[in-house]
């Protein structure tokens, strides 16, 4: 279906419609504003004829937020359902009966008329997606990064979104996969791209939910839980340093002429650092857990003692203070640990990013291969802190270098790679 709308000089939207049934046009309330927040001035406006004389009119004006749904396209039935984001994104061109009829094409969307419309936010694909033989960018290039941004906004798009089959998440979205294939020339695994698995991992639930009652993706896949996600960094921050590797990242497919659709399963192995997280209240706005030489020490002292599960213990010198969130309502599962992924550095700032886990499969003679398996439960970003100094909180000019020299001291140990790897794997 989709090359139906790929090739079609215009497709015609019936945008208001909550069925197939129902036709284009539909009778809209007027305008309801709130005088809280609309006020009228008088207006003169030009006429289309250059000799008529101008005529006198009312502007109301009222902020975005005071607009009634009605009036907000993105509010309409076809723009709440997740079969139809193909349809939005594949035409290169569309007429859509919303409020008000709208043109939309890779420019901007213009209301056809005088009514208000703002297309501020919309989504739009790169226009090589729509091009019939599309010359790949060559990865780790700007043209290619831009692309897998655009992949990032579609996601949190689609993941807004309703279906009625809740096993249809990888599935409404296939065509737009099988799409940017074709430009990012990375293997698709079950919505992450394989050539950016590291960044494409740190997607956070923005409302967490739940999960479905059945297995529908691995536990690191943004298609494991109904929620709408979003992204926790960008390919464009300054320094991007990565502290782990992927050992290796497979999918076992429902139908192997079907390399975008559903999967039965998937299996994603780190090389990374795990470390024991333990929350004092599940409720708590930030963990805190120490990084420092103490602390690797105590660590390193511990794992000579063939003590694996080692609780970080709070030091004077410098503290993670971590934000979190938690894919799904009920996910806060004890014990559980943390795997850091990526740090990023803003000029005298830095930031660590990684996963929440939880175990899925204690390790053992009843485990398979006697390992432990491991589930994703949530994303954690952290940033370091020295005492007395809030968290984020740009220092005096003067200390700069010392902060530098502090994170430095907090993060060289991921450089070295003095705390322990190990093999994780994450169902």
């Amino acid at each position: 279906m989709h090359h139906i709308f790929r090739y079609a000089a215009l497709t015609i939207v019936a945008a208001s419609a909550h069925d197939a049934r129902q036709g284009l046009l539909h009778d809209h309330q007027p305008w309801q504003l709130s005088e809280n927040y609309a006020f009228s001035v008088p207006i003169l406006y030009l006429q289309a004829h250059a000799t008529a004389l101008p005529r006198l009119g009312t502007l109301t004006l009222c902020p975005l937020r005071a607009l009634p749904s009605h009036m907000k396209t993105y509010k309409q039935p076809i723009n709440q359902r997740a079969w139809c984001l193909q349809e939005e994104l594949m035409s290169p061109r569309s007429l859509l009966f919303s409020h008000t009829a709208l043109f939309r094409c890779q420019t901007a969307t213009h209301s056809i008329g005088t009514s208000f419309y703002d297309w501020n936010g919309e989504v739009r694909p790169p226009d090589a997606l729509l091009l019939p033989t599309p010359s790949p960018p060559k990865h780790g290039t700007p043209d290619w990064h831009d692309i897998r941004a655009i992949w990032m906004e579609v996601v949190h798009e689609y993941s807004c979104r309703s279906m009625t089959e809740p096993s249809d998440k990888l599935v409404a979205c296939a065509a737009i996969a099988e799409t940017f294939h074709r430009v990012l020339g990375s293997d698709y695994l079950a919505g992450l791209w394989s050539h950016s698995l590291l960044t494409d991992l740190l997607w956070c639930a923005v409302t967490p939910q739940g999960r479905p009652a059945t297995f529908r993706a691995p536990s690191w896949s943004w298609a494991a839980v109904d929620n709408q996600v979003g992204y926790k960094t960008f390919d464009f921050e300054p320094i991007q340093v990565q502290v782990a590797e992927v050992v290796r990242c497979v999918v076992s497919l429902k139908e192997d002429s079907l390399p975008f659709g559903e999967v039965s399963g998937g299996s994603l192995v780190l090389s990374a650092h795990l470390l024991r997280l333990q929350l004092a209240d599940r409720h708590a706005d930030r963990l805190l857990f120490s990084l420092t030489e103490r602390a690797l020490r105590d660590h390193r002292l511990a794992r000579r003692e063939e003590d694996a599960a080692v609780d970080w213990v709070l030091c004077n010198e410098m503290t993670l203070h971590l934000s979190y969130s938690f894919d799904a309502a009920d996910d806060f599962d004890d014990p559980c640990w943390i795997i850091p992924l990526v740090y990023t550095i803003y000029g005298v700032f830095c930031r660590l990013r990684g996963l929440i886990v939880t175990q899925a499969q204690p390790a053992g003679p009843s485990a398979e291969g006697g390992k432990a398996l491991y589930r994703r439960i949530g994303l954690f970003s952290g940033m370091p802190r020295s005492p007395g100094r809030r968290a984020g909180t740009p220092p005096p000019l003067h200390q700069n270098q010392s902060v530098i020299d502090t994170h430095a001291l907090a993060f060289q140990s991921f450089k070295r790679k003095e705390l322990p790897l190990q093999e994780i794997e994450i169902i």
